[in-house]
């Protein structure tokens, strides 16, 4: 992606944001587990997912949503920042997410609207 936008004056980014935030959200529908989604639901707050990316996990500036996102995405996300393979501010290997727990987060976080 850098190689795509390395090239791009400040204006150009800000009519590529402007178009992308114009288009409406396509939504996928996921086969989605009512368990894992509770399960998922307690360890965001455990964690404190929405100490930044606000409460209804819709993000801010910089920091991303977190709604509606495809739940094999997400997990896979939340596994690279635990074993340190992608950077995180908050999650590192002191921040207890088992595979079980990525799971269970993905599933909360892909059942937001």
């Amino acid at each position: 992606m850098q190689l795509n936008v390395a090239n791009l004056s400040d204006q150009d980014m800000h009519d590529i944001a402007d178009y992308f935030s114009s288009r409406e959200v396509i939504r996928e529908t996921f086969s989605l587990d009512s368990v894992k989604i509770n399960q998922g639901e307690s360890k965001a707050e455990e964690i404190k997912c929405a100490s930044c990316h606000m409460a209804d996990f819709s993000g801010d500036k910089e920091v991303p949503s977190l709604v509606a996102i495809d739940p094999i995405y997400i997990m896979n996300q939340l596994v690279a920042f635990q074993t340190g393979n992608r950077l995180h501010p908050l999650i590192n290997s002191s921040t207890r997410i088992s595979e079980s727990d990525a799971e269970d987060l993905a599933q909360f976080f892909a059942q937001l609207e």
